[in-house]
């Protein structure tokens, strides 16, 4: 994977709800490209969305699929975040899953790309409370 990374430092207040259409956003002003991006949490229902920079697509890898629908049952008691750092997380929601990580930790640091009909997020890196 190519990790250079198109220095473009950008900090912006976004309601969680709408997450997945700022990254769509960011993507497509980039012609598809990977985005670099720390997000922490900001006021009630508000993040701070970094962007630190854009890159190459990511790998097609094996990774984790992560759904928080009712449907799929997921039980939050067994989930190992541990399990989703350094791997490819799918998901097609990055607002559920950010909304997820977010009451563990305090930023959140990842490479976001989308493919086909899933997000896919890779996180680098993880701050504690």
């Amino acid at each position: 994977m190519n990790t250079e990374f198109k220095e473009h430092r950008e900090n912006r207040r976004v309601y969680l709800g709408d997450l997945d259409e700022f990254l769509a956003a960011l993507i497509l002003e980039e012609n598809g490209r990977a985005v670099k991006i720390s997000v922490g949490n900001e006021a009630q229902g508000f993040v701070d969305v970094s962007v630190i920079g854009f890159t190459n697509r990511l790998e097609d890898a094996e990774g984790v699929d992560f759904e928080l629908s009712p449907c799929e049952c997921l039980d939050l008691e067994v989930v190992d975040v541990s399990s989703l750092f350094g791997k490819s997380v799918f998901t097609s929601s990055a607002y559920e899953l950010f909304d997820f990580l977010l009451s563990f930790f305090n930023r959140i640091e990842c490479i976001v790309d989308f493919s086909e009909n899933a997000w896919k997020i890779r996180i680098t890196k993880l701050e504690s409370p």
